[in-house]
């Protein structure tokens, strides 16, 4: 797992979706309800965005799904 400081001094979590896929299950690991920014790679630079639907299915992983499969990276804070 690639844990960083966030702006509070609080653990996050940085997540790197290689292989597109339509649905990215991100196990963050930080027993805790979560904030979650999406940027994808879009003509070759990331950018934010709000995917189909987020689903927390515990405090510790969270599923995210898009329309088309996609690669890029979420910030789990």
């Amino acid at each position: 797992m690639s844990f960083v400081m966030n702006s509070k001094g609080q653990p996050a979590y940085f997540h790197t979706q290689e292989t597109a896929s339509d649905t990215w299950l991100i196990p963050h690991g930080l027993n805790k309800r979560v904030v979650i920014d999406v940027m994808v790679n879009h003509n070759g630079a990331l950018t934010k965005i709000m995917p189909r639907s987020i689903l927390f299915n515990d405090s510790n992983t969270i599923t995210v799904m898009f329309s088309k499969p996609m690669t890029g990276r979420a910030m789990i804070s």
